[in-house]
């Protein structure tokens, strides 16, 4: 829609003029031009219309990937145990199918992912993970590994 902005400023300009005429004021107490372009751009801006836009398929929700959903279960679970929350087992099942199905996602998880896992799996099974002594490699017999010689085993 082409607007004709000469024929905006002269009906501006006229209906200014009016109402100073039934106020009585003249037209050099107030700064018309400024008046004028006001009321232009008011009118301009207040008769565009802009078409509905459709939505597209990049602003369409996109569903979470196999790793994605894998990532948040593993999030969930280590909140489901740091607040020892029961239904961690229904998590656990969910990553281990999940896992199964997609084992490359294995690939992409952190330590403390999988560790999440090992610590979620051991509560269900009530394991203790036995960790490494810090006194040394000493056999039970009480000897060095590498002091140790065929006739000791």
């Amino acid at each position: 829609m082409a607007l004709d902005i000469a024929a905006l400023k002269a009906k501006a300009a006229a209906s200014l003029a009016a109402q100073q005429a039934s106020l009585g004021t003249t037209s050099e107490a107030t700064n018309v031009p400024a008046i004028i372009e006001d009321k232009v751009t008011e009118v301009v801006s207040t008769e565009v219309d802009y078409p509905p836009t459709k939505q597209s398929e990049t602003t369409a929700p996109v569903a979470l990937g196999a790793a994605d959903q894998i990532i948040q279960r593993i999030n969930d679970l280590q909140a489901a145990l740091q607040q020892s929350l029961p239904g961690y087992e229904s998590i656990l099942h969910f990553i281990h199918h999940e896992l199964h199905r997609n084992e490359d996602v294995v690939h992409i998880l952190t330590e403390d992912q999988i560790g999440v896992i090992v610590a979620g799996l051991s509560k269900k099974k009530n394991v203790v993970i036995a960790t490494s002594s810090a006194k040394g490699g000493k056999t039970p017999a009480g000897k060095k590994l590498k002091d140790l010689d065929l006739a000791d085993l």
